[in-house]
């Protein structure tokens, strides 16, 4: 077993607000992850959004377009599966209740599942736990729901949540980081008690350690450029939004205020003052080569003072973001492979679950 296990987990869905079209921003940018990987000779999770698919479906019989794009969702994510990569769960709630009005859904304001009704909580897990498994199970008999990644990584109040996800079998969930901060839709994960390893979670608090039982918490990588990093990072991404593809172009109409403007994320906490002066995680999308390798040179470097083998690291991907940034990501993935070969291992949240998680470290607290 190496020091670390690099967990690539990317985020399947359209734009947070409804826009996009999957064949832009999920099939084509997903084909070429999965082209990539397989070059290298790697293998990651992807985590699909099934409740824009759920929604998709409520309205198939009111457009031609909707249902091609269920029919290209379904086909891309059992192409996954055919082709060894591993499939979990993301969820978006502001598609609960959302409204069609052709050619656009008008989703709601919450962001955070942890914010839903209780009923809606519960009905929305179940649904997609089915519809995945009969989705999969066709082309991958033994397939299991394992793992959840918070949409906009919102899971507070935790208590309901996290008790549905143990009644449904999940084993991991992720979305949080160190002094995550998003007043806006509720999130607020300052005193996160473990920042780095895999922990148990107090349900009441999923920011606190709790005794050993069926969840783990894996959290983000937390990682802060310094001025010049971060100077770069911003003018290459300055650039990019000059060229940033319009989602008015997949649209006959012009884009409602209301549809555009939807952000429930829009006042994050991201800045503060010092020479760090931004605090994310480890994620890859539109940024650069440099900013990608400094990235995970970075956090690497502070992993290697943790005792210990069979450490998680999770990389967060977007890859509705990736259009016109292939090359670096590329190259970033490639760097990686070669550099860190004697430290670093790929693997899936399926691999981690069933052949790591009981032979390394997570940390509970006994005394509770």
């Amino acid at each position: 077993m190496k020091k670390f296990l690099l967990i690539i987990e990317d985020d399947f869905e359209v734009l947070g607000n409804g826009l996009g079209n999957v064949a832009y921003h999920q099939y084509l940018p997903a084909n070429f992850l999965m082209n990539l990987c397989d070059e290298i000779g790697i293998k990651m999770s992807f985590m699909v959004d099934v409740a824009h698919v759920l929604e998709l479906k409520k309205n198939a019989a009111r457009s031609s377009d909707i249902r091609f794009q269920i029919l290209l969702w379904e086909e891309t994510v059992k192409q996954m599966v055919d082709r060894g990569f591993d499939v979990q769960l993301h969820l978006h709630p502001q598609w609960l209740n959302a409204t069609y009005k052709e050619p656009f859904f008008y989703l709601g304001d919450n962001w955070n599942l942890g914010r839903s009704k209780q009923d809606e909580q519960e009905i929305l897990i179940k649904n997609s736990v089915e519809y995945l498994t009969n989705l999969i199970t066709p082309i991958k008999k033994d397939y299991k729901l394992s793992t959840f990644k918070a949409g906009s990584w919102g899971l507070q109040p935790s208590e309901n949540l996290l008790a549905l996800f143990d009644k449904y079998n999940f084993k991991i969930i992720c979305g949080l980081r160190k002094d995550m901060h998003i007043p806006s839709a509720g999130i607020d994960y300052r005193g996160l008690e473990e920042d780095t390893l895999p922990y148990c979670p107090n349900y009441k608090d999923v920011r606190k350690v709790g005794k050993n039982g069926n969840l783990v918490i894996i959290p983000l990588a937390y990682y802060s450029p310094d001025f010049v990093t971060l100077s770069r990072l911003l003018y290459h991404l300055k650039v990019k939004m000059r060229k940033k593809q319009d989602p008015s172009i997949f649209y006959n109409k012009s884009i409602p205020n209301e549809v555009y403007s939807n952000n429930g994320i829009k006042n994050k906490k991201i800045l503060k003052f010092g020479m760090h002066p931004y605090l994310t995680h480890l994620k890859f999308s539109n940024e650069p080569f440099s900013y990608l390798k400094k990235s995970f040179d970075t956090v690497h470097k502070r992993f290697l003072k943790l005792e210990g083998n069979g450490i998680p690291i999770i990389f967060e991907s977007h890859t509705k973001h990736y259009m016109g940034n292939y090359n670096n990501i590329s190259k970033f993935l490639k760097y990686i492979i070669t550099q860190y070969n004697e430290t670093v291992e790929f693997i899936t949240f399926s691999d981690y679950i069933n052949n790591y998680m009981s032979k390394t470290k997570v940390i509970c607290n006994e005394d509770i």
